[in-house]
């Protein structure tokens, strides 16, 4: 509501609550969400690093447990496809050899409940894995 805007001018009439009720404001704009974090001294705290790592990079890599075991491989091709299914043995072998980088780019349906389903079969078979669908709304 614009700053003098009263709730009769806009045909509000009734409320459901007893009383004269609070007022307040309605949040619209990034920058009405915005949170300064302030330390113990009193001081805002700026973030002065754009990225954090938790891993030194003379750290071992964590490892993976990740291995396609041979009863889910079936079940892998039906719900992702043949070249799914190939995707899938690629990053296990990426995976495997110490590339944890490995991005898998599966072939998917236009039909949602399709992408559902490869979504939860990764979920359900590969939990340290992550997968999003792109370029479809």
């Amino acid at each position: 509501m614009a700053a003098g805007t009263t709730e009769e001018r806009l045909g509000i009439t009734e409320f459901t609550t007893v009383g004269a009720g609070i007022n307040g404001v309605l949040k619209q704009r990034f920058r009405d969400f915005v949170v300064n974090e302030i330390d113990a001294s009193g001081h805002v705290v700026e973030l002065t690093q754009p990225a954090i790592s938790f891993y030194h990079p003379s750290d071992p890599k964590p490892a993976l447990d990740f291995t396609v075991p041979p009863e889910i491989r079936e079940k892998a091709s039906e719900v992702l496809g043949p070249a799914g299914l190939s995707a899938l043995e690629d990053l296990e072998e990426s995976v495997l050899s110490g590339n944890l980088e490995k991005v898998a780019e599966f072939p998917c349906s236009s039909d949602k409940s399709a992408r559902t389903r490869m979504h939860m079969f990764i979920k359900e078979h590969f939990s340290a894995l992550t997968s999003s669908t792109v370029g479809f709304t």
